[in-house]
């Protein structure tokens, strides 16, 4: 009788599994509120500008066919001068742009390549901005390679100034979208970066925490009643893996967080993984002391201008959060794909690849348009009207 018992908990144990596995980990996430999002409709007239936001496209396909790229240029190429894009950081995977004597440099270097074709009949502005990965992955060439990156983009664009901040100062950069929308850039990672980086006030114009988190509400005073994003590459609310947000699959199968077809189930792995992401050791996540620290202090700058719109990549799929009248997107799919977990506070989530649009109209209403993508094309998957 025992045997059997055993046998019929195992039984079942292995059918949740397979039932996980059968789990469509694409599918979008729609808060209850906005289930018929479809029937809501921004203005008909065009907006009079769109801010396209790309996030951790640092691992192309090689061979130049991404789908990805693909369609984010059709995108781009149909708009006007009345328009940008912002690549979110996490440009070149694993560890950023490398000197140029290293072997490693020209495979690098095609990586930005392929990124920078993809607006290069584009009529809008273009930013870039760093993330982790292009700070060494937070290791000790991070100031090195995050300079590298500056300059062979710059270079190479033949934009004129598109990376900010400059320098690998931490910002704020100031960057005037049209009469009456700003954009200001934050490197988050060198508030999180522990080896050298910028602390000269002479070259940043701010040396410390403090003097940033007082620079950037200096910007926003000075820019009240405009529309203000702020882009960076780390999440202040996600509801993603850097969030410390684990479904329950991912303690019974831990690979897929590094490959998504990878179904091999280890329970009791899968369980010591969480618990460490979750323990707040690892800088990277927000749960982090020193993240918690900037959250908090961005945070409450954002929370003082009422429909702030901050946007980032980091975790690896579409997220729309609203918190106390500030707009969270992240959008970070564009090579890679992380889950996302359903809570009661995240108004929309995907993962899966695509960007995000957001269209400003003359009436002063900000729509964000997420735009999911495949082998097949682009649709748009969602759209919600900001705060």
């Amino acid at each position: 009788m025992i045997n059997v018992l055993k046998i019929k908990c195992l039984a079942f144990v292995w059918i949740v599994l397979l039932g996980f596995s059968s789990c469509n980990l694409s599918k979008p996430i729609i808060h209850k509120q906005h289930a018929d999002w479809q029937s809501n409709m921004p203005p008909a007239e065009a907006p009079i500008f769109s801010f396209f936001l790309s996030g951790d496209g640092g691992e192309p396909l090689p061979d130049g066919t991404d789908p990805y790229l693909q369609e984010l240029k059709k995108s781009l190429n149909a708009q006007d001068t009345n328009s940008a894009v912002i690549f979110l950081g996490d440009n070149i995977y694993p560890s950023g742009l490398p000197s140029a004597a290293d072997p490693k440099r020209k495979t690098c270097e095609k990586v930005l390549d392929d990124q920078m074709h993809a607006y290069s009949d584009f009529k809008g502005k273009v930013f870039w901005v760093a993330g982790n990965h292009d700070w060494d992955d937070g290791h000790s060439e991070g100031l090195d390679k995050r300079l590298n990156q500056e300059r062979y983009i710059e270079a190479k664009s033949g934009r004129g100034n598109i990376y900010f901040p400059d320098s690998a100062c931490p910002g704020p950069s100031a960057i005037a979208l049209n009469d009456n929308s700003v954009l200001l850039v934050i490197d988050t990672q060198w508030w999180l970066h522990q080896y050298e980086k910028p602390k000269d006030k002479s070259l940043c114009g701010v040396s410390t925490e403090e003097e940033l988190t007082n620079a950037l509400r200096a910007e926003f005073s000075k820019h009240t009643g405009k529309t203000i994003f702020v882009a960076a590459h780390h999440p202040m609310e996600t509801c993603g893996p850097h969030g410390g947000k684990y479904p329950l699959r991912s303690h019974f199968f831990p690979l897929l967080e590094f490959n998504r077809k990878l179904w091999v189930p280890l329970p009791i792995l899968g369980g010591i993984y969480v618990f460490a992401r979750k323990s707040a050791k690892y800088i990277q996540d927000t749960p982090n002391k020193h993240y918690k620290r900037m959250r908090i202090a961005f945070q409450t700058v954002f929370e003082e201008y009422p429909g702030t719109v901050y946007v980032n990549g980091h975790d690896h799929s579409l997220q729309l959060i609203r918190k106390n009248k500030v707009n969270y997107i992240t959008s970070g799919s564009a090579s890679h794909i992380s889950h996302v977990v359903r809570k009661d506070y995240l108004d929309f989530g995907l993962a899966g690849n695509g960007f995000v649009v957001v269209n400003i109209y003359s009436n002063g209403e900000k729509w964000a348009e997420f735009i999911s993508v495949n082998a097949q094309g682009s649709t748009l998957i969602y759209r919600q009207k900001l705060d």
